[in-house]
């Protein structure tokens, strides 16, 4: 395990980091959904809004579990925003968005590729309801290897496999969640997170 936060605290104090926009991303129990306490994420403007990790130290290949309800926020077709971001240092090398499309919750994986270039995944469909996301990442072994992937499961079922990818250049070290980016003028309501994971 590198980093564990189920918010049973009541506060954001585990995380390295924190831009709370006023107080709209808090630890709450009307976001409890495992245990008593849950991140709860209030969308009333285009503020950027996360939390930051940095307990990752240069992670060839890192599991990220957690639990996430759409809560029937209120989005617009085709709205989206950034709910997760991997870092190498300052280099942006992984995504996650959160979107709405034709009336249903979405998610979107991109990574990057040592060409500079990413690799997206299609626009796949979640459940209004909680559920447990789960993330695997890793780097290319050696250059050459060919061997890097990106697999997102939800409640347990693979929804999504890059193909092998040429990556070994890129590591993670830093992980941020919440509406961090890209938040439309149609996406307006609260999400809920909990029982946040990051293994090895």
């Amino acid at each position: 395990m590198i980093f564990a936060d189920g918010f049973e605290s009541g506060d954001l104090s585990a995380w390295t980091s924190a831009a709370t926009g006023g107080g709209d991303l808090s630890a709450n129990t009307a976001a409890a959904l495992d245990g008593n306490y849950g991140l709860q994420v209030v969308i009333n403007d285009k503020d950027r809004m996360y939390l930051e990790s940095d307990h990752p130290n240069n992670e060839e290949f890192i599991w990220v579990r957690f639990l996430f309800d759409p809560n029937t926020i209120t989005m617009a077709q085709r709205d989206e925003h950034h709910l997760l971001r991997g870092y190498s240092g300052n280099f942006w090398m992984l995504h996650m968005g959160f979107g709405y499309q034709n009336g249903a919750y979405q998610l979107q994986l991109g990574t990057r590729m040592d060409t500079g270039g990413w690799w997206f995944s299609s626009y796949l469909t979640i459940s209004d309801a909680p559920q447990v996301i789960e993330l695997e990442w890793r780097g290319a072994s050696a250059p050459g290897a060919d061997d890097g992937y990106l697999v997102l499961s939800v409640d347990g079922v693979e929804r999504y496999r890059t193909p092998d990818m040429d990556n070994d250049t890129h590591r993670i070290d830093t992980l941020q969640i919440g509406p961090l980016f890209g938040i439309d003028n149609g996406t307006e309501g609260t999400y809920y997170i909990d029982q946040f994971e990051i293994m090895r």
